[in-house]
């Protein structure tokens, strides 16, 4: 065997997440430097050696929901799992240890992000390995900076399929600084709604969330 050097990453990290698709390399969230985590969702193809990024506006790509480092993933029936992982940026609600249990959903062919059922057991740097329609789960640190934990945990795809997306959407303009949200449930296993925003029409964030059967939303933060 041999050595070559690739291209770089368009921006350098550490404790990334690491997941291959189609002959493709998807590289997921990490650490930026001073107390940053990443929402970067950036792909590798080797056949013609270049990258594609969700920096880049044009790619393609969405980015995270919410920043993340030392994650683990893994592809399953063709979508990207994120098991969380830490957020030393702060933000989000993040529990005194900065250890977070949610899993996020990436699906390429549809270039959205969903929701997962959380994690039994918030970690971060765990192996995330894929067999038989299941995904395990193994080890990792149960508070930031150097932990260590025995617990091995099955996620079931079979067991959890994806909600049914709500219908009948509708914003109303109650001021300037406030917009009324509403919609009809169809599904009856999500574990939440997250709501999006965008500044520019192209990337959208996490601004709030809401609960499992709630059907309206107020954004009092419209600036």
């Amino acid at each position: 065997g041999s050595w070559r050097t690739g291209a770089s990453l368009p921006e350098g990290r550490s404790e990334v997440a690491v997941a291959e698709l189609d002959g493709k390399v998807y590289v997921i969230g990490g650490y930026t430097g001073e107390m940053t985590s990443s929402t970067l969702n950036q792909v590798y193809d080797p056949a013609t050696n270049t990258w594609s990024t969700s920096a880049d506006l044009t790619s393609g790509l969405a980015p995270l929901p919410r920043p993340v480092r030392g994650a683990s993933t893994a592809f399953l029936h063709g979508e990207l799992y994120v098991f969380r992982g830490v957020n030393s940026s702060g933000g989000h609600g993040p529990p005194p240890d900065k250890v977070f249990d949610r899993a996020d959903i990436y699906n390429p062919q549809t270039n959205t992000w969903r929701l997962g059922p959380p994690m039994p057991t918030a970690r971060h740097a765990t192996i995330a390995i894929p067999h038989d329609g299941r995904i395990y789960l193994i080890g990792g640190g149960v508070v930031s900076g150097t932990s260590f934990s025995n617990e091995v945990e099955i996620f079931d795809a079979a067991a959890n399929p994806a909600p049914a997306a709500p219908t009948n959407l509708a914003a109303i303009t109650i001021s300037p600084g406030e917009i009324a949200l509403g919609w009809n449930e169809s599904s009856d296993n999500e574990v939440t709604f997250e709501i999006l925003r965008s500044e520019d029409g192209e990337t959208f964030l996490v601004h709030d969330a809401v609960g499992a059967n709630v059907t309206t939303y107020s954004d009092t933060d419209v600036v």
